[in-house]
């Protein structure tokens, strides 16, 4: 998680182009697919007011959602989450008035 506050500690918005460039680097470390979106999913479920943490999280749910339910991964502490969990955090994300049409946009597509 503390790379997660490191890459995000600047503030509620950044540049497209970093949202991207952090994409861009999780999907070139496929041996980091599930760590990453299980770290993610936690960082948005305790708060979604970071737009583009709930981005990036959001792309990563919707291209690795299915290792974020398949159990504990090899890397760090092991939890368990249900599909229920992310379909709730995603609808919570989805309904709530935080989050831009941007953020409902990557939202939409991760389900």
């Amino acid at each position: 998680s503390s790379g997660i506050n490191a890459e995000y500690g600047g503030g509620q918005y950044c540049r497209d182009d970093v949202v991207n460039s952090i994409t861009q680097s999780i999907s070139e470390s496929p041996e980091m697919y599930a760590f990453i979106v299980q770290k993610l999913f936690l960082a948005v479920k305790e708060d979604i007011g970071q737009q583009p943490l709930v981005q990036v999280a959001t792309w990563a749910i919707g291209e690795y959602g299915d290792l974020l339910v398949a159990g504990p991964c090899d890397i760090g502490e092991p939890i368990e989450i249900s599909e229920t969990e992310v379909v709730d955090v995603l609808e919570h994300i989805i309904t709530g008035s935080l989050c831009s049409s941007t953020t409902k946009y990557f939202t939409l597509n991760a389900l």
